[in-house]
């Protein structure tokens, strides 16, 4: 019996391994910190009921063993579901690998002595793994910082001795599309190297620039999700020209307010090294930031105006230097044609010919997840805006459906770490979209706030499909869509939230 026991105890330390690291997988997906939502409070519920067979067999004085196989055979399940409805999985960088050892050395040992002196006792291990994760971390921390500064530096003295052009790009949204369309019109004239994808971090910035060898300009994505964040990396690269892309609620959970946001992007402009500045002075505060600065360029007064779409490309004409210029492009969206007008002036302001810049666009693909456009059999268009995480944004890719003839769908996650607000905005999202779509198909944390909006608007609620979890969504979309629709997927969360 006892090497029975000692056997499931081994059958027992294995499963809590396992829920260690997807919780360190959660964890990894909220930047290394610990953060209590919906998803926290049923990752929690789901330990404390598996605890429930420990409690009765103490009670009841009944051999550990029975609840123990009971044990195993409900992490098990619980394993099994978690790993079927998965969508990201951990990343395994130095970092994670570092903070997997610690946290697996932490449980073993106290499961060990729990164990040995306190038998049932064993399942508050479980509850206690976040926990141990938050300490390992902690206790990683000195390691860390000391690796990163190590790595900064070296980045800081390799960036000094090739000397580029920095031009730094921040803003709400629209980083990653602006950095992408300016690199492409730049490297017209220029040698250029963008941070890639979503690179937006001191971090990311200098695991950039081992990739920068004879290149004449550097552009770098600068995100934030406090204030002085932005100022750290502007002390790094040095940027001589910043841009500023868009400005909107976001990350309210740490920024609070609006304000805050505002301040904190302004950190660009408030840089030593800046000469000039580049503003999409449409947004209101950003009109404020613009006329706060010596050396502040702006799109408002391009005066653009659009002239149709044809199915593949968005016309539009603009105003630049009292010249009257016509476009084509692929990027949809009004708000990717600011983006474009943006990088015209930056282009310009960098002696870029205009007519090379507009022969160019007409070439520049959407970006994976953005506003991208993919027709599908049966004539069905799929527009994928799934990376869209600002209300701004959807509520222009809203619009732009207006211009397809056909049924619209859309399937949406709504938008999040708005803090106090995020309930309201995404009621808001749903009034919008009740003016234009046909089928709503709803998932995730603002399932009812955006459901709450559509019903206020009239929409019919026969025409609401809430999902319980993502896998159900290939099923839902081949039993409801129909030859010639318009599928708009929206900000498809990650499994934080």
């Amino acid at each position: 019996m006892e090497y029975m026991s000692n056997s499931i105890f081994v059958i027992f330390l294995i499963c809590e391994i396992m829920l260690l690291v997807d919780t360190i997988r959660i964890f990894q997906l909220n930047n290394y910190k610990l953060i209590f939502n919906t998803k926290s409070l049923y990752f929690a519920l789901t330990f404390l009921l598996t605890a429930l067979p420990y409690t009765i067999s103490f009670v009841l004085k009944l051999e550990f063993i029975f609840a123990e196989i009971i044990l195993i055979g409900l992490w098990s399940i619980y394993l099994i579901i978690q790993n079927i409805f998965k969508r990201q999985k951990i990343v395994f960088t130095n970092r994670a690998i570092r903070l997997i050892a610690l946290s697996i050395i932490l449980l073993v040992s106290i499961s060990v002595i729990v164990y040995k002196f306190v038998r049932g006792a064993l399942f508050i291990n479980v509850i206690v793994i976040p926990f141990l994760i938050v300490i390992s971390n902690y206790i990683n921390s000195p390691i860390e910082k000391y690796i990163n500064h190590r790595f900064i530096k070296k980045a800081k003295h390799s960036l000094f001795l090739k000397n580029p052009l920095v031009i730094g790009i921040t803003g709400s949204y629209g980083k990653t599309s602006v950095k992408n369309i300016l690199t492409q019109l730049l490297s017209i004239k220029y040698k250029v190297l963008m941070t890639p994808k979503s690179y937006n971090t001191l971090m990311g910035v200098c695991l950039s620039i081992n990739n920068l060898l004879d290149q004449e300009i550097f552009i770098v994505e600068m995100g934030a999700r406090r204030r002085g964040d932005i100022s750290k990396i502007c002390k790094f690269v040095n940027p001589k020209i910043g841009v500023v892309t868009g400005l909107a609620k976001q990350h309210l959970k740490t920024f609070k307010n609006i304000e805050n946001i505002y301040l904190a992007k302004k950190e660009l402009q408030q840089s030593d090294c800046i000469e000039a500045m580049f503003y999409n002075d449409l947004n209101n505060y950003l009109n404020k930031m613009k006329n706060e600065f010596h050396n502040s360029i702006g799109i408002i007064d391009m005066e653009y105006k659009l002239l149709g779409f044809d199915g593949e490309y968005q016309e539009f004409q603009f105003l630049l230097n009292n010249n009257t210029y016509t476009a084509k492009t692929k990027l949809i969206g009004v708000h990717n044609i600011e983006n474009l007008l943006l990088c015209i002036k930056i282009a310009t302001y960098l002696n870029v010919d205009i007519l090379d810049i507009i022969e160019k666009i007409k070439t520049i693909e959407s970006i994976s997840n953005r506003c991208e456009v993919k027709h599908l059999d049966n004539n069905i268009t799929l527009i994928d805006d799934s990376y869209n995480a600002n209300i701004d944004g959807c509520i222009s890719t809203l619009d732009f459906l207006k211009k397809f003839s056909g049924r619209k769908v859309v399937f949406a996650q709504g938008i999040v770490e708005l803090g106090k607000d995020q309930y309201i905005e995404n009621k808001t999202l749903g009034n919008k979209m009740a003016q234009i779509i046909d089928i709503a198909i709803l998932l995730g944390v603002n399932k009812k706030a955006i459901q709450e909006g559509l019903i206020e608007k009239g929409f019919d609620k026969d025409k609401i499909i809430c999902l319980r979890s993502f896998n159900e969504i290939n099923k839902t979309f081949k039993n409801i869509l129909k030859e010639g629709d318009v599928v708009l997927i929206q900000n498809d969360l990650t499994d934080n939230y």
